[in-house]
């Protein structure tokens, strides 16, 4: 092997507009993006030289940091789980060792947190006073936190709190804005409600009767 073939050498070194890239084009013919930090600590320059380790290792570089730019992204906007972040960077089409290793880190590090996430999810939920149990653990499934998890912070958060005692409240609201219908439609459409709000039936049912009781609705 020819000491060309083995280290090929930096023909043309280019500043990528707006970012803190380059892109580099080889003797070799092929092209490498690296970092700004990495031109700088290592000195790149045209003529320079470059072995195939450090080849390698400037590609990982770069790929690490588009990753760790790309969840640092989304995790300004709001909290996001650990599932969410490994499908957004997997749809943005993110090397996924990086992705994995910036994912990890940021574990370990506390920033990204499920259990954390799905207790302070739930508390929010719930001092809105407009979801039940079940539509709670949708919410935490469908941001791809296991149901262990889910299951396990939802118990921990309803330790402290009385669902039926939030179902009331939201029927109570539900049949303010029922003006004067009869009792059957109200019943219907207050349980409907309290259904597609994620509390269960016997809850629903419960709350349906509490709240049309102390209405004083006739044939309740």
């Amino acid at each position: 092997m020819t000491r060309s073939e083995s280290s090929p050498t930096i023909s043309s070194l280019e500043k990528i507009p707006r970012r803190k890239e380059y892109l580099l084009v080889l003797s070799d013919g092929a092209e490498l993006r690296v970092t700004e930090e990495d031109v700088s600590r290592f000195s790149l320059a045209q003529g320079s030289e470059l072995g195939r380790d450090l080849v390698s290792g400037l590609a990982r570089a770069y790929e690490y940091s588009r990753a760790k730019a790309s969840v640092l992204r989304l995790l300004k906007v709001r909290p996001r789980t650990e599932g969410e972040l490994r499908s957004g960077l997997l749809r943005k089409g993110l090397d996924p060792a990086a992705s994995a290793r910036v994912v990890e880190e940021l574990k370990r590090s506390g920033a990204v947190d499920d259990r954390l996430f799905a207790r302070l999810w739930t508390m929010e939920k719930l001092s809105k006073g407009a979801s039940g149990r079940r539509r709670i653990l949708a919410e935490l499934r469908a941001k791809q936190i296991d149901a262990a998890t889910a299951e396990e912070e939802l118990d921990r958060v309803y330790a402290q709190e009385d669902e039926t005692e939030i179902a009331r409240q939201v029927a109570a609201r539900r049949l303010a804005k029922l003006g004067h219908l009869p009792a059957d439609v109200k019943r219907h459409r207050i349980y409907e409600h309290l259904l597609r709000r994620g509390f269960d039936s016997d809850i629903a049912a419960q709350a349906v009767h509490y709240a049309l009781r102390g209405s004083d609705v006739k044939g309740a």
